[in-house]
């Protein structure tokens, strides 16, 4: 295989995963906004949700191995597995790096969800936002097509997305819980409770009537 179809596979491999990514983002973003309506259940969201994080990591793989594989920038399997090992651009590469990691951590909780606590699958799906801001720096700052108008339009586009929804969703939160916490809440019966006693009644006393002829 030539070095240019290597070269060209990883240039489409990192845009192709960028791309995937911010969907995912974004399609996170619209499920906690709400703004879908009623029409996204919750089950269709989350099966799409994960299948754009498959696909995302499917091209990922595919800008790791044709960047091994090239033989124009020559790295190696540490330079793209190690923040800062690498001396070409270390800085611009190390992003990179780190949104592989923190995109990988996120995948495989979304995979073992059923055997995790929310509270540890929440947390560490937060981490998405840190895989995106880093994703969009590598792409930026190590990418070849950084320079073409059309992919610094189309992060502009959708880093002003993800930034407006982040806030609307946490807006939204915080009103949810502000409104939670200011209505009592009714405690739930423990148990069954027994049936009320019938009213007592007074005994009839029936008096003989005699009747005279």
């Amino acid at each position: 295989m030539s070095s240019n179809v290597i070269w060209y596979a990883a240039r489409v491999g990192g845009l192709t995963a960028w791309a995937m990514l911010s969907a995912t983002v974004l399609l996170g973003l619209f499920a906690a906004t709400r703004l879908l309506g009623r029409r996204a259940t919750p089950a269709r969201l989350q099966a799409i949700h994960q299948h754009l994080g498959e696909v995302t990591m499917a091209f990922v793989a595919v800008h790791v191995l044709a960047l091994i594989a090239d033989s124009y920038v020559h790295f190696g399997i540490v330079d793209v597995l190690v923040p800062f090992a690498s001396k070409w651009r270390p800085v611009a590469v190390a992003f990179g790096v780190v949104a592989f990691w923190t995109l990988l951590a996120v995948w495989l909780t979304s995979v073992a969800r059923a055997h995790l606590s929310r509270r540890v699958w929440r947390t560490v799906h937060l981490a998405s936002y840190v895989t995106y801001v880093a994703t969009s720096i590598h792409l930026m700052t190590a990418g070849t097509d950084a320079w073409s108008p059309v992919v610094q339009v189309a992060n502009f586009v959708v880093s002003g997305a993800v930034a407006g929804l982040t806030v609307l969703a946490f807006v939204r939160h915080r009103n949810r819980r502000a409104a939670g916490g200011s209505t009592p809440r009714i405690a739930r019966p423990t148990g069954t409770m027994p049936p009320a006693p019938a009213p007592a009644t007074a005994p009839v006393r029936r008096e003989r009537v005699r009747v005279s002829a």
